[in-house]
């Protein structure tokens, strides 16, 4: 899915692409035009704002499994059809679907990922969830030069999406949805069984006794209506829902903005594109070292704060030869940037409780999806002024990295089971800050 998302973009009329086509210059976008060039970025995430409305209420309702193999198939069907677009329109509207069905999927794909791990394994899970995101990004510059047509590169997506959903079908359902989200302790137990199995685990699920959340009575699941007034009811959810939304709509803008906006950058637009895919996959790799001493949300601040401090030292005019100082921060800038971003999700998931899990992660991708509507325009931007862009971008870097101070950490805690529990864990943080603070005053 991680070609289809941006295998379209064009290029600028003043770069030599010899033979190469894209859909700016088979179709003439450019110069007073190009606004409908950065359109059809947008209209990607415009798509895919009721994806995650539909995909976040698929996966609690009808499982993780089933709403990413919808996905998936959609994505298919859409990039199919927008190979063979001949009309702008005809592939505005592909670009629009193209996002529905891959933010469907997304977020239940990401959610089945981490619900087969133990806390302690989390992160090294989602690095390898979101490697596969860099490394789609990487291929995707040198694919972009060696095939000298832009719906190559949507048929390559395609082939790429076919072979993506064949694993899904190999893998059962999560047990936490079938046991939290549905009340079904005998589909559990399977999912459970076949994961021990393919694991190497004796285990008799027979002799398992699986807990109920607090508060819900046996043999019984809540409504999606229940599910929805909890976030009235408890409010410690609902703040924290609203802290990282803040976070995922400045980091979407920033990530984006550098994602459509490197040819602004660079006089290569092949390398910098190359070099900046290289960059996030070297980010995603490297991404568990802090987690794993700092914990998740000192990580998010010291990322959010690197990065805006990089972007202000690219206001410096320095040039190394083989490249600039703006070049090289604000690669080290978006790196950060991209470390927030896949991060942020991490964190939500594991902040979130089992019930509500598809829907935080649904709202906070809308909030991302804001950012990333707003982040083409960014290469806009770019041309008005590099040095007021990246000035706005640090602003934004270092606002976002105060958000998550109100937050708490998530490191190896278990997540919990029902909104209630999220509360009554705000509670008990405030007891033991007071007990700490009179400890300190006796003593």
């Amino acid at each position: 899915a991680v070609v289809s998302t941006q295998s379209t973009g064009g290029t600028d009329f003043f770069w030599d692409i010899g033979s190469r086509t894209s859909y700016a210059l088979d179709w003439n976008l450019f110069c007073d035009r190009e606004y409908l060039s950065t359109t059809l970025n947008s209209l990607f995430f415009i798509g895919g704002i009721p994806g995650l409305f539909v995909g976040g209420w698929l996966a609690d309702m009808f499982g993780r499994r089933i709403t990413t193999i919808f996905g998936i198939g959609c994505c298919i069907l859409v990039n199919v059809i927008a190979a063979m677009s001949s009309r702008y329109w005809m592939l505005a509207l592909c670009r629009t679907l193209s996002g529905f069905g891959t933010f469907v999927c997304y977020n239940a794909v990401y959610i089945l990922f981490l619900e087969f791990c133990a806390p302690q394994h989390r992160a090294f899970a989602c690095t390898l969830h979101m490697a596969q995101w860099g490394l789609g990004t990487t291929l995707l510059a040198p694919l972009a030069y060696l095939l000298h047509g832009w719906r190559w590169l949507i048929w390559i997506s395609v082939l790429m999406l076919a072979i993506s959903i064949v694993p899904v079908f190999l893998v059962p359902e999560s047990p936490r949805f079938y046991f939290t989200n549905k009340g079904d302790e005998k589909n559990a137990k399977r999912s459970l069984q076949w994961l021990a199995k393919n694991n190497n685990v004796d285990l008799n699920t027979d002799n398992i006794q699986l807990e109920k959340n607090a508060g819900q009575a046996d043999d019984t699941k809540p409504s999606q209506l229940e599910v929805l007034k909890e976030f009235l009811e408890y409010r410690e959810m609902t703040i924290q829902l609203a802290a990282l939304m803040i976070m995922g709509v400045i980091v979407a803008f920033i990530y984006y903005g550098f994602a459509f906006g490197w040819g602004k950058l660079g006089s290569d637009l092949y390398l910098s594109y190359f070099y900046a895919g290289l960059g996030d996959l070297l980010t995603i790799i490297l991404q568990p070292v802090p987690h794993m001493y700092l914990g998740r949300r000192k990580s998010m601040i010291v990322y959010f704060l690197v990065a805006g401090c990089t972007f202000l030292v690219a206001l410096i005019p320095l040039d190394f030869g083989f490249i600039t100082l703006e070049q090289l921060s604000c690669l080290v800038g978006s790196m950060f940037s991209s470390a927030a971003f896949f991060s942020l999700f991490l964190y939500t998931s594991e902040l979130a409780p089992d019930a509500q899990r598809g829907k935080m992660l649904g709202f906070l991708s809308i909030a991302c999806r804001v950012g990333a509507l707003l982040g083409p325009q960014a290469n806009l931007m770019f041309e008005w002024s590099k040095q007021g862009t990246l000035v706005i971008f640090a602003v934004l870097a270092v606002l976002a990295s105060l958000v998550p101070i109100r937050l708490p950490e998530s490191r190896d805690a278990k997540t919990p089971a029902t909104a209630a529990e999220v509360q009554e864990r705000r509670l008990a943080r405030k007891r033991n800050l007071r007990l700490s603070s009179l400890e300190d005053e006796l003593s």
